[in-house]
């Protein structure tokens, strides 16, 4: 949106030898988007459009170079959220209101870094100038990142399966016993996340 570019112009003005690094998606919006650059007084040099890059662990090496993910509004990101909090990079997002503005803000709580939620644009452009300004922070920021991704449920695929299998169960368990007139039975595998080892985390 014209307003969430505007706090991204505000964030590389204050922010000195900052750029920002988007996808080049479609090529027709380079144009416009330096442009927009131009308008706001910052240089479109600043501005750096990467290509696609595959296959998928590539990208995720090429992403570990940026210090910063600056989130979108309305529609968060979502694969890429993920992607960049895999790779050890820190977000900063605005929470929403609705499912796709919350993508993010579920990712960072998941991933045990709240302080990456916001809750006002400006409190959302002070966090990425402060994070880019003071490189102890980010760096304590990531550090942070790097434990608790290993941590907590966010990328834990087995505590994942074991909750999804847990809730077929329940729900065949709940159909058969409506189709039979009986009261469900107790689920054999309700605490499965608590017995179970936490299962290493995968991309």
């Amino acid at each position: 949106t014209s307003t969430l570019w505007e706090v991204w112009m505000n964030i590389l003005r204050r922010v000195p030898n900052s750029v920002l690094w988007l996808y080049k998606h479609p090529k027709a919006a380079v144009l416009r988007l330096q442009a927009q650059c131009r308008a706001h007084n910052v240089s479109p040099d600043r501005v750096i459009f990467a290509p696609p890059c595959s296959p998928k662990l590539e990208h995720l090496k090429r992403v570990t170079l940026a210090d910063l993910c600056l989130d979108t509004l309305i529609y968060n990101g979502h694969t890429t959220g993920s992607d960049m909090l895999w790779a050890g990079v820190p977000l900063v997002t605005l929470k929403g209101d609705n499912w796709p503005s919350l993508v993010a803000t579920s990712l960072a709580t998941s991933v045990g870094e709240a302080s990456m939620v916001t809750s006002t644009l400006r409190e959302y452009e002070e966090r990425a100038v402060e994070l880019g300004l003071d490189r102890g922070k980010m760096l304590q920021l990531r550090r942070s990142l790097a434990r608790s991704r290993l941590e907590q449920p966010l990328f834990d695929s087995g505590r994942w399966i074991r909750s999804f299998e847990d809730g077929i169960e329940q729900a065949w368990a709940h159909y058969t016993a409506a189709a039979t007139g009986q009261p469900p039975a107790p689920s054999s595998s309700s605490s499965s996340a608590q017995q179970h080892p936490t299962a290493p985390p995968s991309a």
